[in-house]
């Protein structure tokens, strides 16, 4: 599997908190980025879950609703979360 160099977010449009998301399928990570600037992964999430995530009507409920409930790491910056998906 190739390494990332850079996260390809999909900026999401309709949310008042989410700015970014991001699907890792190698390791079925969800990354989030928020406006405030917080960077989370929530970890072992099925692709079926994230694409309801994507196309949610409010993306922020149900990240509330259902994503928040898997495991997750609160990232300081960007290059640590790469870093931990490379490995």
């Amino acid at each position: 599997m190739p390494k990332l160099d850079q996260i390809p977010w999909d900026r999401v449009e309709d949310s008042s908190n989410i700015q970014d998301l991001f699907w890792h399928e190698p390791t079925h990570t969800v990354c989030v980025r928020f406006k405030s600037g917080g960077l989370y992964s929530y970890l072992e999430v099925p692709e079926p879950v994230y694409m309801d995530l994507r196309h949610a009507q409010s993306v922020g409920s149900y990240l509330h609703r259902v994503i928040k409930s898997y495991p997750y790491t609160r990232w300081a910056t960007e290059i640590e979360l790469i870093e931990h998906l490379n490995t």
